[in-house]
C-alpha cells in the first residue's frame, strides 16, 4: 500500500490522493481509489524516486493506458492538476 505522507506530485506538494480524488478516479478509471489502482498495478511508487521513474515507466504507462480512459500517466496527471486548479479558482 502507498504511504500517503510522502507520496506527493513532482509539481506541487499535493499528496496523490488528495490529486486522484474518488471522484476522479471513479470517473476516469477502473478503481474507487487512487491506492487501489496502485495495488493493482503491482508497481511500487512509495518514494519519491520511484514516482519521478513512474514518468518513463513503460509497465505504468501500459496499466494506465488499460485501466483508465488516459493515454498515459502524463496525461491523468495534467488532467487532475488542471480540475484541481479550477475547482480552486
Amino acid at each position: 500500500m502507498i504511504n500517503r505522507r510522502s507520496a506527493q506530485v513532482k509539481t506541487g506538494p499535493r499528496f496523490l490522493e488528495e490529486l486522484f480524488d474518488s471522484q476522479f478516479m471513479k470517473t476516469y478509471t477502473e478503481f474507487d481509489h487512487f491506492d487501489d489502482m496502485v495495488e493493482a498495478s503491482g508497481i511500487p511508487i512509495d518514494t519519491a524516486k520511484a514516482q519521478r521513474e513512474i514518468e518513463s515507466s513503460p509497465e505504468w504507462n501500459a496499466f494506465i493506458k488499460t485501466h483508465t480512459l488516459f493515454s498515459s500517466w502524463v496525461n491523468m496527471k495534467n488532467t487532475a492538476i488542471k480540475q484541481t486548479k479550477a475547482l480552486n479558482k
